[in-house]
């Protein structure tokens, strides 16, 4: 019995082997890792100036949620409490900090590195290149995923060139690792792997939370179906996040889901659409509203259409959940353009894979253009050192 049958009958509308999938005379896998290269080439235009400016010190790359990532790999296998503003919601978030923590120990670091101590530069060397993989491999994913589709590999650029995910590599944030696992799980749930796909699931949502909603659309998409492999999917996919929100509650006396919608923090205020339109002096202000807010609304939209015509559909589903989520992004959280954006990091991740499976090849590649102008001037301008740098436009 294959892993595909211990998790029940292939899941419908997934593509099967004689699907024009990779195929030999349609190039394999070269354009697709093409792709990955000129995601990971446009970065280092953005990147390098940066680098060169700080004398190649690499703390440049390391910054806001960033730190808190890096602080957590210095303390792991430990939870400190020292280590982070908000204990409980920046340790939900091990991933990342696990890979770090693993290069640290290598290296010959010691855990237990506080929040006011000098910082070695092993760790965000290796978060550059965890985030730096992450993002050529969630452009591949994507890629590959076009051409499963028979489309144009180049819609895995959408993902690789996106501002957001820029802004994540500049700053050392969690989203590129998490929606690179997220689309590879999206693969393998394609390619009737579920196993794998379940597996993979697990470790997005261990590095961001907020992948849990491409989980919740799989899972509902196999209740629907009454699929065997609901339980077993359920279990390998968000048992690892639910044993480490265990462990993090039992370190800080809270979960780090609750702890994100206390007072004061991250998730606080979250309402419909109202954070975009709040009083602001952000000169970029019309640009979260066409690149973050808008293609939130066209989720929900296309996704509640998406079930109105086959209700078990998973990216139907997961548009409607990840659309809804961003456009209810709370004040803080669209203070200034790098933050809505490499939060809006899961739309493009659901539209993306959307656009893909409709098989709206011109649609997709005219929403490729769209959407990656803001990335374009960013390049063009040298990142940090032009008017979208993340350092000019932190907050109001």
């Amino acid at each position: 019995m294959t892993g595909a049958e211990k998790f029940g009958p292939p899941v419908e509308g997934a593509s099967r082997p004689s699907d024009p999938t990779l195929r030999a005379r349609d190039g394999g896998w070269l354009p697709i890792i093409g792709c990955g290269m000129l995601a990971f080439a446009a970065a280092a235009l953005v990147m390098y100036p940066r680098l060169a400016a700080s004398h190649f010190d690499p703390q440049v790359y390391v910054r806001y949620d960033g730190w808190f990532a890096l602080f957590l790999a210095h303390t792991l296998p430990q939870l400190d409490p020292a280590a982070a503003d908000i204990p409980a919601y920046r340790a939900q978030r091990v991933l990342l900090s696990a890979l770090v923590a693993v290069v640290l120990r290598l290296s010959g670091q010691q855990p237990g590195l506080q929040l006011d101590a000098a910082l070695p530069d092993t760790g965000p060397w290796a978060m550059l290149a965890v985030n730096s993989l992450a993002q050529v491999m969630g452009t591949v994913a994507l890629a590959a995923l076009a051409r499963r589709h028979s489309l144009s590999p180049f819609l895995g650029l959408l993902f690789g060139v996106w501002i957001g995910s820029l802004y994540v590599l500049q700053m050392g944030m969690t989203e590129l690792l998490a929606y690179a696992l997220v689309l590879w799980s999206l693969l393998f749930w394609e390619r009737e792997k579920l196993w794998i796909s379940a597996v993979l699931m697990a470790f997005a949502i261990l590095t961001k939370e907020t992948a849990a909603l491409f989980g919740a659309a799989l899972v509902i998409s196999l209740l629907i179906q009454r699929r065997r492999a609901t339980v077993s999917f359920v279990a390998v996919a968000f048992g690892p996040a639910v044993a480490w929100q265990l462990r993090v509650t039992s370190a800080f006396g809270i979960t780090g889901v609750q702890a994100a919608f206390m007072a004061g923090n991250p998730g606080d205020q979250m309402t419909p659409i109202g954070a975009f339109f709040l009083p602001s002096d952000d000169p970029f202000w019309l640009v979260q509203l066409g690149w973050i807010l808008i293609p939130s609304i066209v989720a929900v939209i296309w996704g509640a259409f998406g079930l109105r015509r086959k209700f078990d559909d998973p990216a139907a589903w997961a548009l409607l959940l990840n659309g809804g989520f961003v456009a209810s992004l709370p004040p803080a959280s669209v203070e200034c353009l790098c933050w809505s954006s490499r939060i809006g990091l899961a739309i493009i991740t659901v539209l993306g894979w959307a656009m893909i499976r409709s098989g709206r090849g011109r649609t997709a590649l005219a929403v490729l253009t769209v959407l990656l102008l803001p990335s374009l001037l960013f390049v063009l301008t040298g990142g940090d050192f032009g008017p979208l740098s993340a350092g000019g436009i932190e907050s109001r």
